[in-house]
């Protein structure tokens, strides 16, 4: 999973056409930090509120760095509705 979210940072990223200092810079992590999600590797960052910086950052919806984390989560709220 955090391998899928850090191959989709690295993406938008370089849509962007920004470095890893870059990104790093605009929302306060090391360079170190962002390799690190890049690579998937888990550690300090692997926070919502990290990917939500993130996400902002690089202007897309939180979902498309980490889409099938929200599916299962939608997935799970909608079995509690219906009493599954």
């Amino acid at each position: 999973m955090m391998q899928l979210i850090g191959e989709r940072v690295r993406m938008y990223r370089k849509k962007k056409g920004w470095s890893q200092e870059q990104l790093g810079a605009m929302i306060g992590f090391s360079q170190s930090k962002i390799s690190k999600i890049e690579r998937g590797e888990h550690g300090d960052w692997d926070s919502l509120s990290d990917l939500r910086l993130i996400a902002k950052a690089l202007d897309v919806p939180i979902q498309e760095l980490c889409p099938s984390v929200f599916n299962l989560r939608k997935i799970t709220i909608f079995k509690r509705e219906i009493g599954c």
